[in-house]
């Protein structure tokens, strides 16, 4: 596997640089809780990667945009004030992220907290008009830009959508209505035993129709089933109606995952 140089920094001191499958191990430990960890280390190499003594978490560096993860931690002790200010963006485990805060009340950020969702098992149906993405569903592009406008608030180029849509971690999948496209959402390959889902994206003019759980449902079998996965995802717990719609289908949070940014 791929190995990382490691960063020559004092922020780093009391850490052990490892390579990504020695990480990969240690975080499958928690693969639930650890996998935003896992699906970075595992198609990244940029990633660094560092465990701290006595097995006590593993630290993930991305330095080109200066982002520290964090797995799930059995103590905060060996995380230095040096080290979290070089990071423009800390993110992790919830009661990771929140023993940091406690112990450096001074950082600054503020959180960010998704639910994490999982679905072991239900007896759920494929939709017939449910099917893989083609490069022909030209609507898509224009889709994962709105996307990304309406819940992350960055803009995507449609090069740039084309990259995410066609990219070889992950699969995209849509419901049709009539012969035309009516909602889109996407499995990521990764990790062992769950495939998460993603960008799952009803257009406004399809909204209030049915097609969003249509296409959830299908998904979901389609892991279950066919995959022999189970599923996860994350959600935004202020969005009432998607978290409405994850219970209804059997979804069971899991726990929370935070982000701290500079200037958030």
């Amino acid at each position: 596997m791929y190995m990382s140089q490691p960063t020559h920094s004092s922020s780093f001191s009391g850490l052990t640089w490892i390579d990504h499958q020695e990480a990969l191990n240690l975080l499958y430990q928690e693969e639930v809780l650890n996998h935003k960890l896992i699906w970075a280390c595992a198609r990244n190499r940029e990633i660094e990667a560092y465990r701290l003594p006595h097995n006590q978490g593993v630290v993930l560096w991305e330095p080109h945009h200066r982002q520290l993860m964090v797995s799930v931690l059995e103590s905060c002790a060996y995380i230095s004030s040096d080290l979290l200010g070089e990071a423009v963006l800390i993110e992790g485990p919830e009661k990771s992220i929140q023993g940091i805060v406690e112990a450096f009340p001074d950082l600054g950020y503020n959180p960010r907290t998704s639910l994490i969702y999982t679905l072991e098992a239900q007896d759920l149906k494929v939709d017939r008009e449910f099917r893989r993405l083609r490069p022909d569903d030209h609507e898509a592009a224009g889709w994962l830009v709105h996307f990304n406008e309406e819940t992350r608030g960055r803009t995507l180029t449609h090069t740039e959508a084309l990259r995410m849509l066609y990219a070889t971690y992950r699969e995209f999948y849509i419901l049709e209505h009539r012969q035309k496209c009516a909602a889109v959402a996407a499995v990521n390959r990764w990790t062992l035993h769950y495939q998460s889902v993603s960008f799952v994206y009803v257009p406004p003019e399809s909204r209030g129709k049915g097609f969003g759980r249509r296409l959830m449902a299908s998904l979901s079998a389609f892991i279950l089933q066919e995959k022999r996965k189970k599923v996860i995802l994350f959600a935004d717990p202020d969005n009432d109606a998607a978290n409405a719609l994850y219970r209804s289908l059997g979804y069971q949070v899991h726990g929370n995952y935070t982000v701290l940014q500079q200037g958030s």
